[in-house]
């Protein structure tokens, strides 16, 4: 791929480390964004002030998909968790920018889901943890 543009596959695992990373640093033990179910990108701009993520990923618009993400707090007995999702800016079409939505999770999963008629919403927790894994 040519300069700025990568494989959203490639850019969620930076997520996943630019989100434990802001866990054992900036994060006192939580992890970035919002205390919600509800995929959002105001974790997108937690880690990129917090630059352990670039400037232009933390637009939430990367090479043809919309990042989201979201978590749940660390309580006792409970250590948290995180997931982040990628879907095509434009979900089908001649202007199509991919056929997949991607997705990870805490533990580093990688889940892929072609399903035609989902690539224009972003995939939450639950919808990744039952997305088939990523096949390259």
């Amino acid at each position: 791929m040519g300069e700025g543009l990568q494989s959203p596959s490639v850019l969620i695992r930076t997520m996943h480390g630019a989100q434990v990373t802001y866990q054992s640093t900036y994060g006192n033990g939580q992890f970035a964004g919002v205390n919600s179910p509800v995929p959002d990108g105001s974790v997108m701009t937690v880690l990129g002030a917090a630059n352990v993520i670039d400037s232009s990923l933390a637009t939430k618009n990367k090479s043809g998909y919309i990042f989201t993400g979201g978590r749940e707090g660390s309580s006792p007995g409970y250590p948290g968790r995180f997931y982040f999702s990628a879907h095509p800016t434009s979900a089908s079409g001649a202007t199509q920018t991919g056929t997949r939505r991607f997705g990870i999770v805490t533990a580093g999963s990688m889940k892929a889901d072609p399903t035609a008629g989902s690539l224009g919403a972003p995939m939450g927790y639950f919808d990744i943890e039952a997305a088939p894994a990523l096949q390259n």
